[in-house]
């Protein structure tokens, strides 16, 4: 008979609020989301294409399993998404010079333009934060900080970054 942990005990009041914190962060997460999903919809494109549009740079050629990683998609769901931006002319598929069974993205001038465009709405717009005061998004900031700080390795600005992706800088 080996010994099985019981029950876990009742939750310390700290606990408690550690579970309050974390519902409330998970919902703001997800009205962040809506608010990325009906910008990206504005333009006629879902969540996922311009995240896909978002991860490529311009003049940048990238094999499909490279991008695949890099926004953390399995590739087999990205061939969809890519289908649909090559459909609209957002994005080119290409042959690798090195080996032509590989294929690699290019962001065509027309994925460029929604790339831009989205990122000049969405940095526009306060979202669901926009009610908040100048004081409290300070209180905000500050007291996200140190939790992403640990979970970023001592990088929290990596995550509030509000720099637009170089792209996107310049107005089509």
């Amino acid at each position: 008979m080996t010994d099985q942990p019981g029950p876990p005990g009742p939750p310390t009041d700290r606990l408690r609020l550690v579970q309050q914190v974390a519902r409330l962060a998970l919902t703001l997460a997800s009205r962040l989301q809506d608010n990325y999903a009906a910008h990206a919809a504005t333009l006629g494109l879902t969540a996922a294409q311009i995240k896909v549009l978002t991860a490529l740079q311009p003049d940048e050629s990238v094999a499909m399993r490279v991008l695949a990683r890099r926004i953390g998609f399995d590739q087999s769901n990205l061939t969809g998404l890519v289908d649909k931006l090559e459909a609209r002319d957002a994005v080119l598929r290409v042959p690798d010079r090195a080996d032509r069974r590989i294929k690699s993205l290019v962001l065509t001038e027309v994925g460029q333009a929604l790339r831009t465009a989205f990122w000049q709405r969405l940095t526009s717009d306060a979202g669901p934060l926009d009610h908040l005061s100048a004081q409290q998004l300070e209180a905000l900031h500050d007291a996200l900080l140190p939790a992403l700080d640990e979970a970023e390795n001592g990088d929290p600005t990596r995550v509030a970054d509000t720099e637009p992706p170089p792209a996107a800088r310049a107005v089509p």
